[in-house]
């Protein structure tokens, strides 16, 4: 769903803002929570790394401490502090518009010194743009939408009380302060203040679907497509789905239901295109860096992105590797196995990077267990296949060996970790059950697009003596061949989660159904002679029923399947069921 795609009826118009309003599901999860404990233009800091207790997001990073500022530049300009961090330590303050581009950022990847930055609504193009040494800014940051989120992280080298101080120390450093708007006063003037009561639609319409349409038609005007270009496209095309005035209009002739079908399958093709996907071999899988973390027009693939990472950062600041064979396919690892990950070596990242492989549970919160370990990476000590430790930094200095392969065994929370496993040992579920886990590269180097990950299901737990079982993927190139598995929503009523006796009754009820339709075509043929006898007809004209039969259900279709893109499926189902209803009884 790009650019060159332009809607020419209600029912896609409305599938489209279904599309392109989905990232804003995600952004009001962020939103919603800041507006109630700091509200907007504050900063709010977390001071402890996640634990297995915390299970407010998906996927939680346990790697850095995060600092949120939700910003509202609908009255005024903001001015933020950036910390002066000097100990080769990641930090990022990155700003995402609330669809999930990742529009800017500063920090160590960046090389961006400390000060005070300002952050305004422009139209120009979204950039960080630094000042001279005569500016009272360090850097002047566009913001092409009135709301966005500023998103800060500052790595934990060690999870120790002398670490956790050193970044709290940063933390202070970040604060946020209002100024009186010095870009075009005409821009953002009319813009709401973001509040509570603006993101509120719960009580505007039955659906979930129209409550969605709602948030979206309160929000679009003042954060619009970050593409200039694109612009007054999508404006008309929300217009055309009912969207105009800051409320959403139902279309008396739109199924919102149709709608959200076409949306969903809409959202699913552009998850399947390998073209939105880079490769890294042995089933892993990025986006592709062309659209990871700033998507442009393709609105469908940021509408997955945004139910997978949310906000996801541009690729020269991280990367996100998941299994394709592995990462959200219901996978469960059985009692007593356990999954190797064979590295080809420790990920190359910057001098201030760093790497990680984080296990969760079925619904991606982190696995309680013992030792509280729920990753391995850069703050581990690990060791290489025969046992000598590594004592590179993350940039591979201090060692000799340029590359070494490595392995980290995941294992029931239960078992007790084999003696020569315990500094590559990560807990998954105890008693075994479904597990998930990706991969985070920060500040990642373009080596890593050359790395190759073998993930092999183990039978034995002790020793380095595996008896292997599973695959061994070398890097692809171009497309990926590999088919994702389609993912249920968290509606009962989605055919996805129906219980397994329901959809072998739906299963048998069609296929009968399509029994029927050849058996009463067919059925009459033997009568065929004693009808032309009893009539007075030939042969052949008797047949003509057959032939009428036959013809018209290559008609049907040109005509009843346009009337349902414009009236919906069941109107034209129920029509139809009365009429031949009605020509049934007609032939009794």
């Amino acid at each position: 769903m790009n650019s060159t795609w332009y809607p020419t009826n209600a029912l896609d118009a409305t599938a489209f803002s279904l599309v392109y309003g989905l990232p804003l599901l995600s952004w009001l999860g962020v939103a919603v929570p800041l507006l109630t404990v700091v509200g907007t233009n504050a900063v709010y800091s977390q001071h402890e790394l996640l634990n297995a207790t915390f299970t407010a997001v998906v996927s939680p990073n346990e790697d850095t401490l995060y600092q949120d500022i939700l910003v509202d530049l609908s009255r005024n300009d903001l001015v933020i502090t950036a910390p002066n961090v000097t100990d080769d330590r990641f930090w990022a303050l990155s700003f995402s518009d609330p669809y999930g581009n990742n529009f800017a950022n500063i920090g160590s990847v960046t090389r961006s010194p400390p000060g005070r930055y300002l952050v305004r609504r422009a139209d120009a193009e979204p950039s960080v743009q630094m000042c001279n040494s005569t500016s009272e800014f360090r850097g002047i940051i566009n913001a092409p939408t009135t709301y966005s989120l500023l998103d800060g992280r500052i790595y934990v080298k060690a999870n120790t009380s002398q670490d956790l101080q050193v970044v709290h120390g940063y933390q202070r450093e970040l604060t946020a302060t209002l100024l009186n708007r010095t870009a075009s006063p005409d821009v953002g003037t009319y813009a709401p203040e973001l509040s509570l009561g603006l993101l509120a639609v719960n009580g505007t319409f039955h659906s979930a679907a129209e409550r969605n349409l709602e948030l979206l038609a309160r929000l679009a005007p003042y954060n619009q497509p970050v593409v200039q270009s694109d612009r007054w496209r999508v404006a008309s095309v929300l217009g055309a789905s009912g969207i105009y005035g800051g409320h959403y209009h139902p279309q008396p002739t739109v199924s919102v239901t149709d709608a959200q079908h076409r949306a969903n399958s809409t959202i699913k093709s552009a998850s399947l295109d390998s073209s939105s996907y880079v490769n890294f071999g042995g089933g892993w899988y990025a986006d592709a860096l062309e659209i990871a973390g700033d998507f442009g027009t393709d609105y469908a693939y940021r509408a997955f992105s945004a139910t997978e990472f949310y906000p996801e950062l541009v690729p020269s600041q991280a990367l996100y590797p998941r299994s394709r064979l592995y990462y959200n396919m219901g996978f469960a690892l059985p009692a007593g196995q356990s999954l190797l990950f064979t590295f080809s070596d420790i990920p190359p990242v910057n001098t201030d990077g760093f790497w990680s492989l984080t296990v969760y549970s079925e619904k991606f919160a982190l696995v309680p267990n013992a030792l509280g370990r729920y990753e391995i990476g850069t703050r581990q000590n690990l060791t290489y296949e025969d046992g000598t430790p590594d004592v590179r930094d993350a940039t591979g200095n201090g060692s000799s060996d340029a590359t070494r392969p490595f392995q980290v065994l995941l294992q029931a929370a239960d078992e007790v970790p084999p003696s020569n496993w315990s500094a590559n040992w990560l807990p998954t579920m105890a008693g075994g059950g479904g597990l998930n886990f990706n991969l985070r590269f920060y500040d990642p180097t373009p080596a890593l697009t050359n790395d190759k990950v073998e993930q092999t299901i183990v039978d034995e737990k002790q020793g380095g003596d595996h008896t292997k079982q599973g695959y061994n993927v070398d890097r692809m190139e171009g497309a990926a061949t590999e088919q994702l598995n389609a993912r249920p929503s968290d509606d009962p009523k989605d055919p996805l989660n129906w219980p397994l006796g329901l959809k072998i009754a739906c299963l048998l009820q069609a296929s009968l159904l399509g029994a029927l339709g050849g058996l009463n075509t067919a059925i009459i043929n033997p009568a065929y002679i004693p009808m032309a006898n009893e009539l007075g007809i030939t042969t052949v004209h008797a047949s003509y029923q057959t032939t009428i039969v036959i013809a018209l259900k290559g008609l049907g279709p040109f005509i009843w399947l346009p009337l349902a893109n414009v009236y919906g499926c069941r109107p034209m189902y129920l029509f139809c069921t009365l009429l031949g209803f009605g020509t049934a009884l007609g032939s009794a």
